[in-house]
């Protein structure tokens, strides 16, 4: 199975889904180019071009075929990857993700870019949640820490340029999701305040479409027990 994190994240945005779901398989949550561990310096933050690295990875690793989960625009990039290699996604489960609609909180978008100090951090990271409480001292500290770093700013105004440009999404494939030969779950928060709970509404004629009550866009964190049993029912459906 992989994990792919959505704008401005990391690896760690999986800390209750990969070890609950590494139970008799292997799981890898990858920092994309720009986030966490990764280098920071991109040429192109386009889904072809991230889609590639993706690739890079998994063929490194030895990995023909795999269980596929991305929230936001990790779930876009996701999408990517099984419109080009259908035959290598065994599942795929969209969780908040992008590029299933035009619309996307560019106040959210343009406010993490800006933030700098605790005051904005908070502010900003607060409208991914249903539970302000759960923006916590240390995210909120860890967010700042990483946008410190070198090639950050730059590296996330390049992705925000690219994905969400003039505070839309820039790619919308709902129809092409809902055309894919292989089973795909789209999980949503009913209280999303970053992408609109319509985009996976539009879909639930189509796909199997759960939306969480009291969730913001975080539900694999802030839902994480119902998440990752949605997860393990799909695959385990495919046995």
């Amino acid at each position: 199975m992989l994990l792919l994190h959505g704008f401005g994240a990391d690896l760690n945005t999986w800390m209750f889904t990969q070890p609950a779901l590494a139970e008799g398989r292997r799981v890898i949550a990858l920092d994309l180019p720009g986030h966490g561990g990764s280098a920071k310096q991109l040429d192109r933050a386009d889904a072809e071009s991230l889609v590639a690295i993706v690739d890079h990875a998994l063929n490194a690793l030895g990995i023909e075929r795999l269980h596929l989960v991305g929230h936001s625009m990790g779930g876009g990039i996701a999408i990517s990857l099984a419109l080009s290699e259908p035959e290598r996604v065994a599942t795929l489960t969209l969780i908040s993700s992008a590029s299933l609609g035009p619309e996307i909180n560019a106040v959210f978008i343009d406010g993490f870019l800006r933030a700098a100090r605790r005051r904005e951090a908070v502010e900003v990271l607060k409208l991914l949640v249903h539970d302000p409480a759960l923006v916590s001292r240390t995210m909120v500290e860890d967010v700042l820490r990483y946008k410190r770093l070198d090639g950050v700013p730059e590296a996330l105004a390049a992705f925000a340029k690219e994905w969400f440009p003039d505070g839309r999404q820039r790619v919308a494939l709902s129809d092409a999701v809902a055309a894919l030969k292989l089973p795909v779950q789209i999980i949503w928060g009913r209280d999303d305040r970053i992408i609109p709970v319509a985009h996976a509404e539009g879909l639930a004629s189509h796909l199997p479409v759960h939306i969480l009550e009291q969730t913001g866009h975080l539900p694999h964190m802030e839902r994480a027990g119902e998440v990752n049993r949605l997860i393990k029912r799909l695959i385990e459906n495919q046995a």
